[in-house]
């Protein structure tokens, strides 16, 4: 996943925050003390006068140079190195801080400086250069600062152990960094924080398979009320929600998920991110049995790779599917072209990745992979053209019927099994919406609405089941809140809390609830086209009635209604 490095969070808190009050700027800069050179340049780059804060950091050097005073000058050069967008030469600042402040050491320097190279390395994915930095950033870390900067530390190292799979230590690390975002009020204080804590700690909680608390964590992020809908942390929390689904069987919800995130990501700052997403939207379509829209996506993966040189151990599964499936497919130059990219990625792997941590190279076998591309780079030259072409003409045709009949044969089974499942259960279609019976709610589970008003809207709600009103096809969140007397938010958190699903999904699966028990009692219902009851029940068009038909009881309306027809003939 993706890490953005904190820049602002270091100035602020740093900083900033001792030196809030007393700014004033005179006419003459030069004359001015360093805590006053120090506010005027504080307050220009936080508002982004890049101009003015330029004057302001360049007058506190030269005045440090002049005066020798080592630790001012050390602050001058750093406040050079925020206004520098060449990273190189920020990276020559910060070891012109760090060859200064080693000797004396301030509460600040050299711990920021070894701080923001790791962030530098980190960038890059030179992960051993990058931890080193930030262990040396804890090392001198024994300033007035040192509880912000551990947290910050802390976080950095726990956000690359989860890169290179050390999964349980990140845990452990990402953990603390959550007590201190806790304790400290992030959330209201320093919200950006707040949300990459919580990320972390959901993402954590996902590759150390303790799958319910990383939704819990990825729930909170996206229900609350300051994470704005389509903003980067509310994606980057879908897109963790996305992947959490490729967990479950629900890989309808998974790909809906993972595509919506990656569309609003910036293919600049949000690599990683969309490299995960379309190695989950590959991996969903794999256990869904879409084998070639896996590779596909997988695919994908790769052409990032190619591009930004760059990738996380996770994702690299994706390249030996690509190989089995041309493996499988018989076409030799496919295969081979993916071995050969799997080997420049474990090549790049072992550089950035394995030297922190030993156990991933035992995940791939590459001396084998190396041998099998030689093996296919002999059979490619020796075996005749001609031949190989009708070869696989001939099995790929046979392959292909036998398997377009073996996969009808199966679904159908599967389609029947699926419609004798739910008719033999009786199903009334009400256990698709279920009710969390009340309870005393924790602190960690509050949604922050008064119980009474908690009990007001749930009980307005069973009236509004009853009366069957969700058939309505224009009703909106915002309509059904006004009919209950409550408003948007309050009944989107309860019915998020307690139906334990999204408002659009809880009216939708009432609606093909209605539609299953009216098509199973009423014969006249059935004659109707899939459009026409899709209208009935409250759907807009026959296409999204029956995707959510599907979705709920896995089977299409139209099957459904050819097994009732099929059954009532019998009899």
């Amino acid at each position: 996943m993706c890490v953005r490095y904190p820049l602002f969070q270091i100035v602020l808190g740093v900083f900033v925050m001792p030196f809030l009050y007393g700014q004033s700027v005179a006419d003459s800069l030069h004359q001015k003390a360093y805590e006053e050179l120090r506010n005027g340049f504080l307050t220009n780059f936080i508002q982004k006068d890049t101009i003015q804060a330029h004057l302001y950091a360049n007058i506190y050097f030269n005045k440090a140079k002049i005066d020798k005073d080592q630790s001012q000058l050390v602050n001058g050069y750093y406040y050079r190195s925020l206004l520098e967008y060449n990273e190189d030469k920020r990276l020559a600042f910060l070891d012109s801080i760090i060859d200064i402040s080693k000797n004396f050491r301030n509460k600040n320097f050299p711990t920021v400086s070894y701080y923001d190279k790791g962030a530098y390395y980190h960038k890059r994915g030179q992960f051993k250069l990058a931890l080193d930095n930030f262990l040396q950033a804890l090392t001198y870390n024994k300033g007035d600062n040192k509880e912000y900067l551990e947290f910050l530390l802390n976080q950095a190292i726990g956000i690359l152990k989860i890169e290179i799979d050390e999964n349980e230590e990140a845990l452990t690390l990402i953990k603390s960094c959550w007590k201190y975002v806790i304790d400290n009020n992030f959330r209201e204080e320093n919200p950006e924080m707040y949300f990459n804590v919580l990320h972390s700690l959901a993402n954590s909680y996902r590759k150390t398979n303790f799958l319910d608390s990383a939704r819990v964590y990825t729930r909170l992020g996206l229900i609350d009320e300051n994470t704005t809908r389509g903003g980067v942390n509310y994606n980057k929390f879908l897109l963790l929600n996305g992947i959490l689904e490729t967990y479950t069987t629900n890989y309808t919800e998974a790909e809906a998920q993972l595509s919506q995130a990656i569309s609003k990501f910036d293919n600049k700052t949000d690599k990683r991110l969309i490299s995960a997403g379309y190695y989950f939207l590959g991996k969903t379509n794999l256990l869904s049995g879409n084998e070639e829209r896996a590779v596909a996506y997988y695919k994908k993966v790769d052409s990032l790779f190619e591009v930004n040189k760059d990738i996380l151990p996770e994702h690299i599964g994706g390249y030996q599917h690509i190989i089995k499936y041309y493996k499988e497919h018989n076409n030799i130059e496919e295969e081979l072209e993916y071995t050969q990219k799997l080997i420049t990625v474990d090549s790049f792997l072992n550089k950035n990745y394995r030297a922190l941590n030993k156990e991933i190279i035992k995940r791939y076998e590459i001396p084998k992979l190396v041998e099998g591309r030689d093996i296919l780079i002999g059979k490619l030259k020796n075996d005749q053209k001609q031949s190989r072409l009708y070869n696989i003409i001939g099995f790929g045709a046979i392959f292909l019927i036998l398997g377009i009949a073996i996969f009808q044969y199966q679904k159908r089974r599967l389609y029947k099994k699926r419609f004798l499942d739910i008719i033999n259960k009786d199903n009334d279609g009400t256990v698709i919406v279920r009710e969390t019976p009340l309870k005393s709610v924790t602190k960690e589970e509050s949604i922050e609405i008064p119980q009474e008003t908690i009990d007001d809207i749930l009980e307005k709600l069973q009236v509004f089941e009853k009366d069957e009103s969700y058939i309505n096809v224009n009703v909106t969140l915002h309509s059904l809140a006004d009919s209950l007397g409550t408003n948007n938010s309050y009944l989107s958190k309860v019915i998020n809390y307690y139906k334990k699903t999204s408002f659009s999904t809880y009216i939708k699966q009432l609606r093909v609830a209605y539609a299953f028990n009216k098509l199973k009692q009423d014969t006249t219902f059935r004659k109707y086209t899939v459009k026409a009851i899709g209208q009935t029940c409250g759907f807009k068009t026959a296409e999204s009635f029956s995707k959510t038909f599907f979705k709920v009881y896995g089977i299409y309306p139209s099957y459904f209604i050819k097994q009732l027809e099929k059954i009532k003939a019998d009899n």
